[in-house]
C-alpha cells in the first residue's frame, strides 16, 4: 500500500517578490515528496506552466480575479504591470479573492477549516482590523521598496535573506 503523501497549498501575494520564492518553495516541497498545489490568478499561474519542468507533479489551480471590476487594467495580474500609483489600488482589491479561495480551499478538504477561515477573514475581511491591516501593508510595500533599492549591486535585505533560506533549505 502506498504511503499517503502530505500535501500543501500556496497562495502567494500577486507579485514576482512573492510568486518567485513561493514557487522555488513548492519545488523544493515538490522534490522531497509533498502534493504540492499553488493557487494565484488566472494570468500568474498561466505564466507559471512555462516555468516549471515536465517532471514536476505540482498542481497549478487558478481562483478567478477581473482587475478591471477595481479600476485597474484588464491585464493586472500582477504587481509588475501595475505603476507604482496603482499597487496600493491591486493590495486593495486583493480581498476580492477570498471568496474563490475559500470556495476552492473548502472543496479541496471537503470540509471546514474553522482556524483557517477566520484568518482568512481577518486578513482579506471588510472589518476595521483588516482594513487597516491592508493600509500597513501599502505603508509597509513604501519601507521595503525604500529598503531594497538597487545600489551598488546590492540586492536588498529581503531578496538576500530569501536567497540565504533557500541555499540552507536545498543543503538540508
Amino acid at each position: 500500500m502506498e504511503k499517503r503523501r502530505e500535501s500543501v497549498v500556496l497562495f502567494p501575494f500577486m507579485a514576482q517578490g512573492h510568486i518567485r520564492p513561493s514557487l522555488a518553495l513548492a519545488q523544493l516541497l515538490d522534490q522531497k515528496g509533498y502534493n504540492v498545489t499553488f493557487v494565484n490568478t488566472p494570468l500568474n499561474i498561466k505564466k507559471l506552466h512555462k516555468s516549471l519542468p515536465p517532471s514536476s507533479s505540482i498542481k497549478l489551480t487558478e481562483i478567478p480575479f477581473n482587475p478591471s471590476d477595481h479600476g485597474l487594467p484588464p491585464e493586472a495580474e500582477n504587481t509588475d504591470s501595475l505603476s507604482y500609483n496603482l499597487i496600493c489600488r491591486f493590495i486593495i482589491a486583493s480581498p476580492s479573492l477570498k471568496l474563490p479561495f475559500k470556495t476552492y480551499f473548502t472543496t479541496l478538504l471537503n470540509y471546514r477549516m474553522e482556524n483557517i477561515v477566520e484568518k482568512m477573514e481577518l486578513v482579506m475581511g471588510e472589518s476595521e482590523k483588516g482594513k487597516e491591516m491592508r493600509r500597513r501593508a501599502c505603508e509597509i510595500k513604501e519601507i521595503i521598496r525604500d529598503a531594497t533599492r538597487d545600489e551598488e549591486n546590492y540586492k536588498g535585505s529581503s531578496v538576500k535573506a530569501m536567497e540565504e533560506f533557500f541555499n540552507a533549505a536545498r543543503s538540508n
